[in-house]
């Protein structure tokens, strides 16, 4: 069996593409205004156009009708999302995949569109670490 070499430098590009905030979490993308991006618990990403940081904090239930089972009731997750930006103080709130709730934030509203992985009647609750929330951040108008 060979071997290939990787060069040292090739393995610290996706390290240093990667931020570490002030709370711990590091920064695992940019994204616009607009657009979704989907983030592991403890992930945070960067609204480029606004400097605002969100981050997926924790899934705090998941009681999503599992993926192979048949269920009256859909169920919902429910996911703590922290929004942040330098000189201002950080909102957080508790969010609903399917229940509409958002977090609204210095003029951008975020919300959950979907949570994988989707539980399974065999597995349980997913392990935290297996999470991805696809967030996506849109411009609030204002009523003035």
């Amino acid at each position: 069996m060979r071997y290939k070499a990787i060069p040292l430098a090739l393995l610290l590009v996706p390290a240093m593409a990667c931020g570490f905030n002030d709370d711990g979490s590091s920064t695992s993308a940019t994204v616009r205004v607009g657009e979704a991006v989907a983030l592991a618990v403890g992930q945070t990403a960067l609204v480029e156009e606004t400097g605002i940081t969100i981050t997926f904090v924790a899934v705090l239930s998941d009681s999503r009708c599992p993926s192979d089972a048949v269920c009256i009731l859909l169920g919902d997750a429910k996911m703590r999302l922290r929004a942040d930006v330098s000189g201002v103080p950080a909102a957080q709130a508790d969010v609903g995949l399917f229940d509409h709730t958002s977090l609204t934030y210095q003029g951008l509203e975020f919300t959950v569109e979907n949570l994988d992985p989707w539980p399974k009647s065999t597995d349980g609750t997913p392990p935290q670490s297996s999470y991805r929330a696809t967030i996506r951040a849109r411009a609030v108008l204002s009523n003035h």
